[in-house]
């Protein structure tokens, strides 16, 4: 007499479990997926013996579950990259975060949530705080003038 340890359900049961891990370890939800498929799939191996109905139902939902939480998921989390226009940048003006020189390292300057790497148009040199105006872009770095104080606003030095 054989007596069966590991039923089809038990097998099941591990793979999900071995799925479910899995997921813990990777991203995007599709690991998940098979795991639940293979829950699915023991629950089927209790009232069906025949193993190729487990495996349907295993791959069917499994499938099935991956197709519709891919059309959700990149409908609800996807956003699409923040695009910039280099001309946008033109005329805008930043706060100068590295000085700017009249040596050959160039400054950098930020304007809005970009950082460029910043020359002075005329040789000025803008110190640390102050802010510049984007003159012109010169392939990955701008062409900046320092912009005056206005009258009754002093300037932040450091």
């Amino acid at each position: 007499m054989r007596i069966e340890l590991l039923t089809p359900f038990w097998y099941w049961i591990i793979l999900a479990i071995v799925f479910a891990v899995g997921e813990v370890f990777t991203a995007g939800f599709f690991l998940l997926w098979f795991g639940v498929g293979a829950a699915i799939a023991a629950v089927v191996s209790l009232t069906f013996s025949q193993l190729w109905l487990q495996i349907v139902a295993f791959l069917s939902t499994s499938f099935i579950l991956v197709i519709f939480s891919r059309q959700i998921v990149s409908k609800t989390y996807r956003k699409p990259p923040k695009q910039i226009s280099v001309d946008s940048v033109i005329g805008k003006e930043g706060v100068v975060t590295k000085d700017i020189g009249t040596g050959e390292e160039a400054g950098k300057i930020k304007v809005e949530s970009w950082t460029w790497r910043a020359t002075s148009k005329n040789g000025e040199p803008i110190k640390r705080g102050e802010i510049a105006k984007v003159l012109k872009v010169e392939g990955t770095k701008v062409i900046v003038e320092k912009v005056k104080e206005k009258e009754g606003k002093e300037m932040s030095e450091e």
